[in-house]
């Protein structure tokens, strides 16, 4: 699975599932944005180096979702952050895959226990 189509399954499950009260995520913005025109246009760069694609509360807990294609793998930044975070109490989970009927699913074993 390419990581954009897995990116928008687990967003569409994360949002029907904030929509049903079970849990409340973000997106994290992370990359570029560039504002203003011709000789103003200038680039913004969002988020923390190595943030995760996610942030989810659920049923009191705080979980961490960092999204990768078949082949991708961790960034140097992104392990960093992943060790702040556990550090500090929270959930981190790298995911390269997602099947929502599969109860032994990674992301359904972190949100459902």
């Amino acid at each position: 699975m390419r990581e954009s189509e897995l990116k928008l399954a687990v967003e569409q499950y994360l949002q029907y599932q904030e929509n049903m009260g079970n849990l409340v995520f973000s997106r994290r913005n992370a990359g570029n944005a560039f504002v203003g025109e011709g000789e103003y246009r200038r680039r913004i760069k969002l988020g923390k180096p190595g943030e995760s694609d996610f942030h989810i509360e659920c049923r009191g807990r705080s979980i961490y979702l960092e999204l990768k294609g078949e082949r991708g793998k961790l960034s140097d930044a992104q392990e960093d952050f992943r060790r702040k975070v556990e550090g500090q109490g929270a959930s981190y989970y790298a995911i390269w895959d997602f099947d929502p009927n599969d109860q032994d699913d990674l992301l359904m074993r972190a949100l459902w226990g």
